[in-house]
């Protein structure tokens, strides 16, 4: 796989561009490096140097000039910093066209990796490998340290990969040991990913093995029923010792998505007597609570924290008591806000002090230290504070900024993708020089490479606060960060504003984003969603013909709008109960409505009230989504003295 930027710049095409004259573009601005003689690099900034030589040498290989691109990764190869990636690319492209051996690709690599991130060396190796034959002496032990620290930030795809790899290689040398089966396994479901289990435990030949697998598989692609037969075969065949733990928390979400509520409770309360408590409190406290036996809930969450008080979901159990306690007893339920300690929840910590305390204090530094959050945001609205009122104290907050010309400004005529990265280059070695990093993100933004330019724009958007920046340089920062591409699309609609803030968080603008769940497109709609939608609108398609439709930008929109517009009228047009039932479902609404029916909020958007919605998701949602429409409300109509 191609690095995030040459990925980003070859395949989005976020403004339905002309493929032809995006074409013509780019070759007229590699022509401005692909023709340099060696020597000729140095007319560039040294930072800059192994970009420009692996786009010369990718030319070369795309032109098959194959010896001519050998000589050039043999001249260039030593002095690769933030283009490491590519040539360790360029070199697995080389061998497969036979230029260099296997081993000395594999000495070349060992040289690269030192300057390489581990997800990095990971999709190198693999790429390597891949491009074995399976007959080759590799014992599966030698791959491991290359996919064995792989985690939550590693690439979903990345991590699909391997875990593809495995199993070939596995299928391949045949007679495999349990112990090494059960490890694949474990590592596969801590990664959390669609994987065709069925493969893995036609491997085993132990049949409780083989139907723990299979369990799990059916259990993750929603077939429960099959799940369920499974785990009573594996329980009557005699579920060993060291699996008594996974039988039970397995059974416990099976039986839990089956509504078998009672079942799961049980096996829950089996896993915390012995010894999975960690796991076993925490995830039963979450279920009574979505039962609605808060009284439970509230003592199973206590019950985490005395056995656990420094557990990994310790500061999650005092949330969520917080939550639990707020409406009854707000001084206790502001004692566990207080005892969290994660600098996320900071503006959390601020805002509820202010609404339960009074403190004025609090209020100041939540507005001036965070006033892109939700709960500042939504204080600005309560009060009724202007717009321009708002900007003057997110301006007075940052001071004044001079711009600095630096050695980049020369080329901003050349391809995008080579300043983006070596403004990304730069800024993760400490550089601060923020102007540069703004100018790129402007850049980007004019050539309309929304997606990279938004990228920019939030890493400087936190710093407006600590860091002195102008008036002119702040409005495009997070002009940059909240964009408005497809203006003839959107403005068809009168929420138009509703629209690009649920589009800004879906799919960050993404034409042919996709959802591990399915959901496709700028406002990530479901086929089934956007059928039942078009039929509505008298346009009779398919499953399949929508999938296609709602990759097209203004087809997904109106589906999107649509389907918005009609939650909107479901409920009054109350925006927290239309982008829940958006997100998770118009029955959930209707039982979450009903629960708070009698609670006394300020407003539909009421921090209260939205923390009263029980999926953490749905949550999140609500409030990132009206955090976008706050701000492109302070933005549409603002224009810079």
């Amino acid at each position: 796989m191609a690095s995030f930027f040459f990925f980003i710049f070859f395949n989005f095409n976020l403004y339905s561009k002309n493929i032809e004259s995006e074409e013509s573009w780019l070759f007229q601005n590699l022509e401005k490096f692909s023709n340099l003689k060696p020597n000729e690099i140095n007319h560039f900034p040294k930072s800059l140097h192994d970009d420009f030589s692996a786009y010369y040498i990718k030319e070369k290989i795309n032109s098959k000039k194959y010896q001519e691109a050998k000589r050039h990764f043999l001249l260039w190869y030593p002095y690769c910093e933030s283009s490491c990636f590519e040539f360790a690319e360029i070199l697995i492209a080389l061998m497969k066209q036979g230029v260099f051996s296997k081993n000395e690709t594999q000495s070349y690599l060992d040289r690269f990796s030192s300057r390489m991130t581990y997800s990095q060396n990971s999709e190198i190796m693999l790429y390597f490998f891949s491009h074995l034959s399976f007959s080759d002496p590799l014992p599966l032990d030698e791959l491991d340290p290359y996919y064995k620290l792989l985690d939550s930030r590693s690439s979903t795809k990345l991590k699909k990969d391997w875990a593809s790899f495995i199993i070939q290689k596995l299928s391949y040398d045949g007679d495999v040991p349990r112990s090494k089966i059960e490890d694949y396994f474990d590592l596969i479901r801590v990664w959390n990913i669609d994987f065709d289990y069925q493969k893995l435990g036609n491997l085993s030949p132990h049949a409780d093995l083989r139907d723990f697998i299979f369990s799990w598989g059916s259990h993750k692609s929603s077939e429960n029923k099959e799940a369920k037969v499974m785990l009573e075969r594996w329980k009557n065949q005699g579920v060993a010792d060291y699996h008594y733990l996974d039988y039970l928390s397995l059974n416990s979400k099976v039986s839990s998505a089956m509504g078998n509520s009672q079942e799961a409770l049980e096996s829950l309360e089996e896993m915390a007597v012995n010894g999975g408590g960690e796991d076993a409190i925490y995830r039963k406290a979450g279920y009574l609570f979505y039962l609605g036996d808060i009284g439970s809930a509230e003592q199973e969450y206590k019950r985490y924290l005395a056995r656990y008080p420094k557990g990994p979901r310790a500061n999650l159990s005092r949330y969520h008591l917080f939550r639990l306690k707020v409406e009854a007893s707000e001084r206790e339920a502001l004692s566990y806000m207080m005892e969290i300690d994660d600098p996320e929840l900071e503006p959390n910590k601020l805002y509820w002090e202010y609404v339960i305390l009074n403190s004025q204090e609090s209020r100041d530094i939540l507005l001036t230290r965070y006033p892109f959050s939700f709960f500042s945001l939504y204080l600005f609205q309560k009060e009724e504070i202007s717009d321009s009122d708002w900007w003057d104290l997110v301006f007075s907050n940052s001071g004044s900024f001079n711009f600095k010309e630096d050695d980049l400004t020369a080329y901003e005529d050349i391809i995008p993708e080579v300043i983006l990265k070596e403004a990304h280059f730069r800024y993760l070695n400490g550089e601060r020089d923020y102007s540069n990093i703004l100018r790129i993100s402007s850049l980007l933004m004019s050539l309309e490479k929304g997606i990279e330019a938004r990228f920019y724009a939030g890493l400087l958007l936190n710093l407006i606060t600590q860091e002195k920046f102008s008036k002119e340089s702040i409005f495009m920062i997070i002009s940059n960060f909240w964009p408005m591409p497809y203006r003839d699309f959107f403005d068809q609609d009168e929420n138009s504003l509703l629209l690009y803030s649920l589009a800004h968080r879906e799919s960050a603008f993404q034409p042919n984003a996709v959802s591990s769940a399915g959901a496709i497109g700028l406002t990530q709609v479901m086929p089934s969603t956007a059928v039942s939608v078009l039929n509505n609108l008298h346009m009779n398609v398919s499953a399949e013909e929508a999938k296609d439709f709602l990759r097209e930008p203004s087809l997904n929109l109106l589906v999107g709008s649509n389907y918005l517009d009609s939650m909107l009228d479901k409920y009054d047009d109350d925006v927290v109960a239309a982008l829940f039932a958006y997100n998770a479902g118009p029955s959930r609404v209707d039982s979450w409505l009903e629960r708070i029916q009698d609670g006394d909020y300020e407003s539909s958007i009421d921090p209260l009230r939205i923390l009263t919605i029980t999926l953490s998701e749905s949550r999140i949602y609500a409030r990132s989504i009206l955090t976008n429409l706050f701000m492109y409300e302070r933005l549409q109509d603002y224009e810079l003295e």
